[in-house]
């Protein structure tokens, strides 16, 4: 139970930390727990700041980073 609340905490701190236009520069997720991004197979015409998503076509995740679609790199 206690490491779930510190894996809710620490989504808590970075949404509000993305409300303050603060950049995430790494996201850990524990070895049972997911990230899911929605699929699509094309980018969104006018996506939202922050939103993030998985071009089918590409396979590439992207997101909207200052109005820029950013391509993820995965390491």
């Amino acid at each position: 139970m206690e490491m779930w609340k510190k894996i809710i905490n620490d989504i808590l701190r970075r949404l509000d930390a993305l409300e303050n236009n603060v950049v995430i520069k790494k996201i850990t997720i524990p070895s049972d727990g997911y990230l899911v991004l929605k699929e699509v197979t094309s980018d969104p015409s006018t996506p939202k700041e922050g939103e993030m998503w998985v071009n089918k076509t590409t396979w590439q995740i992207k997101a909207c980073i200052n109005g820029v679609i950013k391509v993820f790199t995965i390491t």
